[in-house]
């Protein structure tokens, strides 16, 4: 068979199949990358992990020096990261080149050794549902 000049520039298609979502064994609490990124993947411990567009990212705070706090704020929901050492994390995802977030399972990871290693220990997830009152004064009837 020939080979393809242009293999090397090719996209790999391929995706490749997972058994644990990632094959290292050593516990990261985010990812940054060089390359912008379209979807930020939220992993939180024993709950479906979700791929969020960074298009609906509205806000990021963060609790300053302390590093133990940030909050995404999309358009449809809030994501609550708590844990230690997040300082590079709210600037990762400003600058939208953070590829995921990850809680830390016990069952899956050892807990870092080194006490300034990155480490989330929670991640709420708040989704927005429609408000109360306004379903509550909604007309019951359809009126022609």
């Amino acid at each position: 068979m020939a080979q393809d000049p242009l293999g090397e520039f090719r996209r790999n298609t391929k995706i490749e199949q997972r058994n644990d979502g990632d094959s290292s064994s050593d516990y990261q609490a985010f990812k940054v990358v060089d390359r912008r990124q379209i979807r930020l993947q939220i992993r939180p411990a024993n709950k479906a992990w979700e791929r969020l567009p960074y298009g609906y990212l509205l806000r990021v705070v963060e609790d300053g020096l302390y590093g133990t706090e940030v909050c995404l704020v999309f358009t449809f929901m809030v994501v609550v990261i708590l844990g230690r050492n997040l300082r590079g994390l709210g600037e990762a995802i400003g600058e939208e080149r953070c590829e995921f977030v990850e809680q830390l399972d016990e069952e899956r990871f050892e807990k870092p050794a080194d006490a300034k290693a990155p480490l989330i220990e929670s991640i709420t997830i708040y989704e927005k549902t429609a408000d109360r009152e306004a379903l509550d004064k909604r007309p019951t009837e359809l009126v022609d």
